[in-house]
């Protein structure tokens, strides 16, 4: 079974619940190598005191966000707030509850994976034509 996300809207995934090897799906490339993002082509920006802190350079550094994702204009995005809660917007900004966000990366998971089985790149998985 193969376990689908994305990484900067480029679509990522691994073998198995137990396999934490995630590639691209595109060329099967590690996941760990930095690709920039799909809608701005700019890379993942770093916080100056935390190497831990990933938001997408789009969004990042906002008051009281400790974590930020843009969806990358293929899935839903997030903004993760120092108190602990955390919003879920759509492609065109609005917030959503997290249900409909997962709903939009399901849509967006589906849709990337017939374009690559439709475009002959799909060579990580050829099993996933089954899906």
């Amino acid at each position: 079974m193969a376990i689908f996300g994305f990484q900067r809207g480029h679509l990522i995934c691994c073998e198995g619940i137990n396999n934490q090897q995630w590639v691209y799906a595109d060329n099967g490339e590690s996941a760990k190598a930095s690709r920039p993002c799909v809608r701005c082509g700019r890379d993942h920006a770093k916080d100056k005191n935390e190497d831990w802190r990933h938001d997408d350079t789009c969004i990042a550094n906002l008051p009281g966000v400790v974590a930020a994702c843009c969806g990358h204009g293929v899935e839903g995005g997030y903004r993760m707030y120092e108190d602990g809660h955390t919003e879920h917007f759509n492609l065109e900004g609005k917030v959503i509850s997290e249900k409909e966000c997962g709903k939009i990366m399901n849509d967006a998971v589906s849709k990337s994976i017939e374009k690559l089985i439709a475009s002959g790149e799909c060579i990580l998985v050829p099993h996933v034509k089954e899906l």
